[in-house]
């Protein structure tokens, strides 16, 4: 029953769109947890692959390249993000910062960062599914509430 309502608190949060909605879930699974590893260690890199994989995807469709989403077009001015940081946030191996997530946004013609972070329900559900996995078969939620 617990490994269930897990998930409906996880999908709640997702389909708020809210940013933060990864480190929460991993607060929420900690919270009974003691362990040197933290929770967010294991489930952002989930959350980081998939999110790439999305950014790939989105990238395809519309005939981008990597070098496209390197430069970020404002009224303002012109921010150059590193090629390097382009393919480390695809890889998921690398976290966004302000400039790239502007870049993003722009190239791909994103309206706000919600839609970003959780562009979609099929996004969400994939997300759970492999977080939901990860509970059941990671040896660091062994002793968890939530596998019981």
């Amino acid at each position: 029953m617990k490994f269930y309502k897990s998930f409906f608190v996880a999908y709640y949060y997702c389909k708020l769109k809210n940013q933060r909605a990864i480190g929460r879930m991993a607060l929420f699974l900690s919270k009974k947890e003691s362990s040197k590893m933290l929770n967010k260690e294991i489930i952002f890199p989930i959350y980081s692959k998939i999110l790439g994989k999305y950014l790939k995807e989105e990238m395809k469709k519309k005939g981008l390249s990597q070098y496209d989403i390197s430069f970020a077009y404002s009224k303002e001015d012109i921010k150059c993000i590193d090629n390097r940081t382009v393919r480390g946030i695809l890889k998921g191996s690398r976290n966004m910062t302000v400039d790239s997530q502007t870049g993003f946004q722009e190239s791909l013609g994103i309206k706000t960062p919600k839609d970003l972070f959780f562009p979609n329900e099929q996004f969400c559900l994939s997300l759970i599914s492999e977080i939901l996995e990860v509970l059941k078969t990671d040896s660091h939620f062994k002793k968890s509430s939530l596998r019981r």
